[in-house]
């Protein structure tokens, strides 16, 4: 008897340890951290043929940043800029500091160091990140109108605007008339790999999001899209262990369309705090519009623009 008491002590001494453990893991998980350094891209207007200058601005994406957070004591090395909590990201946003009667353009290698106060769970966390920006060299990886290829000429700028005016079109541009398609990031593969989504959206003002509603509810309108699953990779640092990119085409264009049907589907955006609350990675968003063409309204060409998407919530993927 004695002896299986022994047993069982040491059978729950055991237990005690393993339940221990993950719960040391998760504690220390819900630390926000921030990246020891970051390069945040900058674009430019070209126009009349002259590049015109911007502010420097962007986001330091922070893991384990609750919503009720709290970001105190921002400091810069660099007095253009300064930095606040993004609304509904699990971010900091990075920003030339505005001045009464003048402005600072942002330079190409331009660097200031970045250091404040993430109060969140009751507890105070000291965290800096070394940011350096940079002039982005290439917007679009092809500009095509008819069989000619542009992308040379909006090579690192977002617009490129030259002389005249082009002649005023009464031809309306549809959803029906154009292709859109976009690349995105979620973590959990869907039953299918490849489907067709039909959804009635309703829009809150109040909120600036939407929702999944009946097909009968007032303001309700109907979103479509295709979804196939494209690629997954592992990654240790998610949650579920990967990540999997889906090519989107989509049929209508609503407000936040894709963040809420595939939220609605059972696979959210990574990086979506909005309609992913649960979401801790401290991934940008994980969406890019990399398809766009349809026809010029004046001269009937085709015109096509793609774009290839960048950062760590795209990094790994063999496809792109």
């Amino acid at each position: 008897m004695k002896k299986t008491r022994n047993i069982l002590v040491s059978l729950l001494a055991c237990l005690f340890v393993i339940l221990a453990v993950p719960t040391a893991v998760s504690a220390a998980a819900r630390a926000p951290q921030c990246p020891k350094k970051q390069t945040l891209e900058f674009y430019c207007a070209y126009i009349n043929g002259n590049e015109q200058p911007t502010e420097g601005d962007g986001y330091i994406y922070i893991k384990n940043l609750s919503r009720s957070a709290v970001i105190t004591n921002v400091k810069s090395s660099n007095k253009y800029y300064t930095a606040s909590k993004a609304a509904g990201l699990n971010a900091v946003f990075v920003q030339t500091k505005m001045t009464p009667g003048s402005m600072h353009f942002v330079k190409d290698g331009e660097k200031t160091k970045l250091s404040f106060t993430v109060k969140q769970n009751g507890k105070s966390y000291n965290l800096s990140c070394n940011v350096t920006f940079r002039k982005h060299s290439q917007v679009f990886t092809s500009v095509k109108i008819g069989s000619k290829d542009y992308a040379a000429l909006a090579k690192g700028h977002w617009m490129v605007m030259d002389k005249g005016t082009a002649p005023k079109s009464k031809v309306k541009i549809t959803a029906k008339t154009v292709t859109k398609e976009y690349l995105a990031v979620t973590a959990q593969m869907p039953d299918e790999k490849q489907g067709h989504l039909e959804d009635y959206l309703k829009k809150d003002n109040r909120t600036n999001s939407s929702s999944v509603v009946a097909s009968k509810t007032p303001g309700a309108k109907k979103a479509v899209l295709d979804y196939w699953v494209q690629e997954e990779i592992k990654d240790e640092q998610i949650e579920t262990g990967k990540r999997i990119l889906v090519k989107i085409a989509l049929d209508t264009g609503r407000h936040h369309q894709i963040r809420v049907q595939m939220a609605h589907k059972g696979m959210p955006l990574l990086g979506d705090r909005k309609y992913n609350a649960k979401d801790i990675s401290g991934l940008p968003l994980g969406l890019c519009s990399c398809h766009l063409a349809f026809r010029h309204p004046v001269t009937g060409k085709k015109m096509e623009f793609k774009a290839a998407p960048k950062g760590e919530v795209f990094t790994g993927f063999q496809t792109l």
